[in-house]
């Protein structure tokens, strides 16, 4: 059996999967078919993950030139003073749709509204149950987002109301558990989600660090009751700077016509 281990603070010599896949949309246009969607999620800069780490993520995902990023929370570990020194690093990200965010938990911990503030500082659009229409050529999709599922008051009604029925709907959502309490009368065609850390340390396939209530949505794609799921492995570290079996991860998304 191999062994996958990562070890110490994390810097250049972390391995992190930049795994990219389709994402087949129901009516998705023509026009938004091979965009692309960036995911970033579970920095938690601060204790281990500092700025030269915090821009080698920013590199990763500017190398591949993504039309829209997505940030999924807790970006921060834990104290407020760190939303500003990692939102300085994060103005490197740029994209042609914008960037957009949902908190997490760890947000929660040191004062969400000081992250809230340095992510709109730098052009980030904060989805807190809410949703934006993107449109390219002729087609649109919503991309909605809700607060985090521990901490926060998602409402995941509120962050679809008045979107069009007909689009496809990506919703953004911190914590897979999420994914049990959309409504049946909610549209969502996918949701993306992190928290996990993919386990973080995983001994014989079994995670041992994953802190959710529905335990099938620990990483990758997973079948919800009302969508599809995809959880993150994220790219930092919380607890211990180890990370055994669960490389870090930046998923990119190319948006697909679903056949």
């Amino acid at each position: 059996m191999s062994w996958d281990l990562q070890w110490g603070k994390p810097g250049d010599h972390t391995p992190i999967d930049v795994h990219e896949m389709d994402l087949p949309l129901a009516n998705l246009g023509q026009g938004l078919a091979g965009a692309t969607l960036a995911v970033i999620s579970d920095l938690h800069y601060g204790r281990f993950a500092r700025d030269g780490y915090a821009a080698r993520v920013v590199r990763e995902v500017m190398d591949r030139r993504p039309d829209v990023i997505c940030l999924l929370g807790d970006l921060i570990n834990g104290q407020s003073s760190e939303a500003a020194r990692c939102a300085k690093v994060l103005a490197g990200l740029s994209a042609p749709f914008g960037i957009f965010a949902v908190l997490g938990n760890h947000e929660y911990y040191g004062g969400w509204r000081a992250a809230a503030r340095a992510y709109r500082d730098i052009g980030v659009e904060l989805l807190l149950n809410e949703h934006r229409v993107l449109e390219r050529g002729g087609a649109a999709m919503v991309l909605a987002g809700i607060d985090d599922h521990r901490r926060g008051r998602p409402d995941i009604a509120a962050a679809l109301a008045g979107a069009d029925g007909s689009l496809p709907v990506v919703l953004l959502s911190h914590n897979p558990d999420e994914a049990e309490e959309i409504p049946a009368a909610a549209r969502v065609d996918i949701m993306l989600s992190g928290h996990t850390h993919g386990g973080q340390i995983v001994l014989f396939g079994h995670p041992a660090m994953t802190r959710i209530e529905h335990r099938q949505y620990w990483r990758g794609w997973m079948q919800g009751p009302r969508c599809r799921v995809y959880t993150s492995r994220g790219v930092g570290f919380v607890g211990l700077p180890i990370r055994l079996n669960a490389r870090a991860e930046i998923p990119i998304f190319r948006l697909a016509q679903k056949t």
